[in-house]
């Protein structure tokens, strides 16, 4: 999903090219400008100077939105923190509303807005928690280990957002291939990290879920279509949590109970929370 970001939530250098300026003849004042079709109001002096005169307006307008002396009736989102920070002069006029800025950020990062670098910076993060989580928590059955994809993350254009949009998986497979083998296992663990905000080309997307979440598969037998069995009640197991090591704990739990159930001959299964 995807919104028009406002103008206080974009630098000046993104509303300037944003917006559109129309000159006034006859009139009273310079310049009426616009942005997404919606007039912010009036300006004099030249282009830039009226950009400028109408962005900082919109910054001011939207922090006295937002302060305790505002009517009930005006609402209007918060100026980012990177826009307020080009505008001190602005925010020292409401220092009880500039200091709510910083604690509602803190209070949900799923709102907060990232540039691409850092989404995927986030990405990246997430699954190398998620990676040392599972390894911690989870002992391998003997015979096999983890065997995550090296290209998870990078597959599609060497992007971790566009690669991981449908989630990327960490895998319990034999350490060595034995496709004759009926009592291998192979688990795959698909994470899915929790929604962040992206903030690019003058629009902001929200992408993920409200929480980290997996689809468990636990299987037993040859590798091979109907030649093997799920060790789960269903199919799939869905487990969600806000923290990823809890979901990693959920998954580790669910891994060995199911494994408790195999019939394994001659292959001692082990499966514990460390």
């Amino acid at each position: 999903m995807s919104a028009a970001v406002p103008a206080q939530q974009m630098s000046f250098g993104d509303f300037a090219q944003a917006a559109t300026a129309v000159q006034l003849l006859n009139h009273g004042r310079n310049w009426e400008i616009f942005l997404h079709g919606c007039s912010l109001g009036f300006a004099d002096g030249s282009l830039e100077t009226a950009l400028a005169q109408v962005h900082e307006r919109e910054v001011n307008n939207a922090l006295y939105a937002n302060s305790p002396d505002a009517p009930e009736w005006m609402k209007a989102d918060m100026p980012s923190a990177a826009v307020l920070a080009d505008y001190p002069q602005v925010a020292a006029r409401f220092p009880d509303v500039f200091a709510m800025v910083g604690s509602q950020q803190a209070a949900d990062p799923r709102n907060v807005p990232l540039d691409h670098q850092q989404f995927n910076a986030y990405i990246e993060q997430c699954f190398s928690e998620m990676d040392a989580s599972l390894r911690d928590l989870v002992v391998c059955p003997a015979g096999h280990a983890w065997k995550q994809a090296e290209r998870a993350l990078r597959w599609n254009a060497g992007d971790p957002l566009r690669s991981t949009l449908n989630g990327a998986s960490f895998f319990i497979g034999r350490t060595l291939a034995n496709e004759q083998d009926v009592h291998q296992f192979g688990i795959e663990v698909r994470y899915f990290w929790q929604r962040r905000t992206l903030q690019r080309n003058g629009k902001t997307e929200v992408f993920g879920d409200d929480q980290h979440r997996v689809m468990l598969w636990i299987e037993q037998g040859k590798p091979f279509a109907g030649m093997s069995k799920s060790l789960l009640d269903q199919s799939a197991s869905f487990l969600y949590a806000d923290d990823i090591h809890a979901l990693a704990t959920q998954v580790a739990a669910v891994i060995r109970t199911a494994l408790s159930r195999s019939v394994c001959t001659g292959l001692k299964s082990t499966s514990s929370l460390a």
